[in-house]
């Protein structure tokens, strides 16, 4: 896995640019943390440990989902994106389309306000790897290894987001550790000292939780930021 640092917009840019002639190849996820593994939620403590797998955490949720949402006319690849977007512990893993949202939730995790005490990280992931055909895999329990999955637009967070996902048949297998042939990975680690300077200057771009939360959640989430960390007057 190659690795570079950056402290400022510009420096990341130039990063990013140096593989324009392939961006479509290219797939972004924002970490808060430097040292996290690429390794969807349902892989990690404390739901590692449990004995119920992620499939009936998933079928649990859906039995609970349908009462508050009209999600029966969902597929379960579609069903588990929504999921996934609002928190639920899966085997998929978000990355985006546009690497200026990834370094949005690096920057903030799923906090309000920017950690300026440890570097955060923008994974990027070559791949030419098809996307699964979920009309040939109707389930996403019956996969193999990882693969790519892109949902339809079912939520406007989705689109918003430009959201993708890796598919873990096995939610513990990080990403690092099971690349396939000719694939690469590149680490931007984001210099700590930088970071509050960075989220003002994406808010500028639109990139902020108004942008990428298109409902009274993330409305609300970004007049409280922009109160706290923007000087109108």
């Amino acid at each position: 896995m190659e690795s570079t640092q950056v402290k400022s917009l510009n420096e990341f840019h130039d990063v990013i640019n140096q593989n324009k002639n392939q961006w479509h190849c290219w797939f972004y996820r924002g970490q808060s943390k430097e040292n996290y593994k690429l390794t969807p939620k349902a892989g990690r403590e404390p739901f590692l440990s449990k004995a119920k797998n992620d499939q009936a955490l998933f079928e649990a949720w859906y039995r609970h989902a349908v009462g508050l949402q009209d999600i029966n006319h969902l597929t379960d690849w579609e069903a588990l994106a929504v999921a996934q977007h609002h928190g639920l512990a899966t085997r998929l893993l978000d990355w985006s389309f546009n690497p200026l949202n990834a370094l949005y939730f690096a920057l903030y995790g799923g906090s309000l306000e920017v950690n300026e005490k440890d570097n955060c990280v923008v994974f990027a992931h070559y791949s030419t790897e098809e996307f699964v055909d979920t009309e040939n895999h109707q389930s996403p329990f019956d996969i193999s290894g990882i693969c790519r999955f892109r949902p339809n637009t079912v939520s406007p967070r989705i689109a918003q987001q430009g959201g993708i996902f890796t598919v873990h048949s096995a939610p513990h297998l990080c990403l690092e550790e099971n690349l396939h042939k000719d694939e690469r990975l590149l680490k931007i680690i984001i210099d700590k000292s930088v970071k509050k300077e960075l989220s003002q200057e994406l808010s500028h771009y639109g990139v902020n939780s108004l942008g990428l939360f298109p409902d009274l959640d993330g409305l609300s989430k970004h007049i409280n930021w922009a109160f706290v960390n923007l000087d109108y007057s």
